[in-house]
């Protein structure tokens, strides 16, 4: 059996009970006061082999540490995992990797333990693989406080974006969505092409060509009302990116959370969206961004603690 065909086979075997599993013990862990973060479809934090171009999802993330969960694992999934491990540490190089097994497949008399997890548990790649949920709340509690923040890198690459001489932009790769597209042309300071893509559908898997729908200049319009047309995109734009990442802050988190209208002494909510891009683009980047579950108005806080350790 070829590694696409173990791929495939344990993907069935994942959806019939492993769900289940996941999602109970990120729960616990959450009820338990530890912000994971379920992070499963998540493309955000999906990670692709360049060779296949196969995508591969995890299950959670705290703080630096991506979290994959399995019920066991045989050699095809053990594979899998350590696959996965490579990926992540190659596309995300600060973070940290760990393995949460629910039991033991074969289990040896001598330990308990047995090949797969030595084999996953030798990995330079893998940084712990915990077996029950005990011993996963245990490592929980070791490192808080210093899970650390996982940095998002994303470079501008020319040979994956260009511009032509019909002024149409074509991206040839399957593996960049559009949230990172947009990420790519603000940092590159091109925010026509960012708003351009912001009012795209998502169109994973095919060249992505991008015609220019919106004039330097619209007929009738006068340099004010385009200065002012401009200057809304541009916050539509902040609000939407932001928006896109943000995560709800619970009654059960235990983290001291700050308005981030504080953090960059602004009066009012609504003028965070008319910062810089840079300041725009450490917010979206941060992952430590929420709103208040059951507020009505939309205020923005991140953690206090991460932020000023990351920021100063």
């Amino acid at each position: 059996m070829n590694f696409t065909q173990q791929l495939s086979r344990i993907q069935g075997e994942r959806n019939r009970n492993g769900h289940s599993y996941e999602k109970e013990i990120l729960l616990k862990a959450q009820e338990n006061g530890f912000n994971v973060q379920s992070i499963h479809g998540n493309r955000m934090y999906s990670v692709v082999d360049k060779y296949s171009k196969r995508t591969f999802t995890l299950d959670g993330l705290y703080g630096k540490y991506f979290i994959e969960i399995t019920t066991s694992a045989g050699d095809g999934k053990s594979s899998k995992i350590v696959k996965t491990s490579e990926l992540i540490r190659e596309q995300f190089p600060n973070s940290k990797f760990i393995t949460v097994l629910k039991k033991i497949k074969n289990p040896r008399k001598k330990d308990g333990l047995d090949g797969e997890y030595d084999y996953m548990n030798s990995q330079p790649t893998i940084d712990e693989v915990l077996v029950g949920e005990e011993e996963f709340f245990r490592f929980l509690r070791k490192i808080r406080g210093n899970e650390g923040v996982l940095k998002i890198p994303f470079q501008y690459n020319e040979k994956l974006i260009t511009k032509t001489k019909t002024n149409k932009l074509i991206t040839k790769t399957n593996d960049m969505n559009k949230l990172d597209l947009i990420r790519t042309f603000v940092d590159a300071g091109d925010l026509t092409y960012a708003i351009k893509v912001n009012g795209l559908q998502e169109n994973y898997g095919k060249a992505l060509i991008v015609k220019e729908t919106t004039p330097k200049t619209i007929k009738g319009e006068t340099s004010k009302e385009r200065t002012k047309r401009l200057a809304k995109e541009r916050i539509d734009l902040a609000k939407d990116r932001i928006w896109n990442v943000v995560k709800p802050y619970k009654n059960t988190d235990t983290f001291e959370i700050i308005e981030v209208k504080d953090v960059f002494n602004k009066s009012q909510n609504e003028h965070i969206y008319k910062m810089a891009q840079d300041k725009i683009t450490s917010l979206v980047n941060c992952g430590f961004l929420y709103y208040k579950e059951g507020q009505r108005a939309k205020v923005l806080y991140v953690d206090k603690t991460k932020w000023y350790t990351l920021h100063g």
